[in-house]
């Protein structure tokens, strides 16, 4: 929007006054042996048109990019929703009240008329702030880990249930998490279809064993049904290949900071408040 009037107004306003003596003298610009006289203006026309060819050009390829982006899949379905992330340990909670504050909360927010979906996890796809989910160290019977390496790390994303419905996350095979996926109870984990590819491509996912490794010192090695398999989502990029990744229910690897995730029936802002 400035450059159209600078660069086009300027010299329409010097066309518009020609000095008419040098043009009835004859003086056309060129020097006494016949050659051009060097004008600035004809370096700034050449300019301005390399400018604009290079900004129409850089301007075709953006348009031809978004459009490309847009039929990416993502793994989730785009839609209107509310998130709201809360770090309760800030505040000096510890983890049974941590536990208890979500609980509670999902319950009142479910209850909200007008709500659809309610769930929580640690990270959202396409969060490249928080790297797209939590490293882990993964042991898989029959399985060598990479050279030098004691296990696989993939990231991972700890989630309530109901998560991959809120997100609109296809489940291709087995179960989500439920409420008997307790602290105490059997280690449960669902992986996402690249992750069933790479180690069970000939065999079924469901049901194998893997071994989390701990990730502070004190910790013990967890071992992890898979009870599900998941579509790949895309976690840091749109154009990103598809990566291993792992997600475990919350009551069984409770984090402090998490992410509320709220889908209504209408308008998100009719269920903001």
């Amino acid at each position: 929007l400035l450059a159209a009037p600078v660069f086009g107004l300027t010299p329409a306003l010097l066309a518009s006054r020609p000095n008419i003596v040098s043009v009835l003298k004859g003086d056309s610009g060129r020097s006494r042996f016949g050659w051009r006289r060097f004008q600035p203006r004809t370096v700034l026309v050449v300019g301005q048109t390399a400018v604009s060819l290079a900004l129409l050009a850089s301007s075709g390829l953006l348009l031809r990019s978004y459009v490309n982006t847009r039929d990416i899949d993502p793994g989730f379905v785009r839609r209107p929703m509310i998130f709201a992330t809360l770090a309760p340990q800030t505040g000096g909670y510890g983890e049974a009240q941590i536990t208890d504050l979500y609980r509670r909360l999902l319950d009142r927010l479910a209850a909200v008329p007008g709500v659809e979906r309610v769930s929580m996890a640690s990270h959202l796809p396409l969060d490249f702030l928080f790297g797209g989910g939590a490293t882990l160290k993964v042991t898989i019977p029959g399985h060598e880990p990479p050279a030098g390496e004691e296990a696989f790390s993939f990231r991972s994303n700890t989630i309530e249930p109901g998560y991959f419905d809120t997100m609109g996350i296809r489940l291709l095979k087995g179960r989500d998490f439920a409420p008997g996926d307790q602290a105490g109870a059997a280690g449960a984990v669902i992986v996402n279809q690249t992750f069933a590819r790479r180690f069970w491509s000939n065999g079924e996912p469901l049901g194998q064993w893997i071994k989390l490794l701990p990730q502070g010192s004190g910790g013990s090695v967890t071992e992890c049904q898979v009870v599900g398999v998941v579509q790949d989502v895309k976690h840091l990029s749109l154009r990103e290949a598809p990566q291993p990744y792992l997600y475990r229910p919350f009551s069984q690897a409770i984090r402090g900071q998490m992410t509320v995730i709220v889908r209504g029936r209408d308008e998100p802002s009719m269920a903001a408040a």
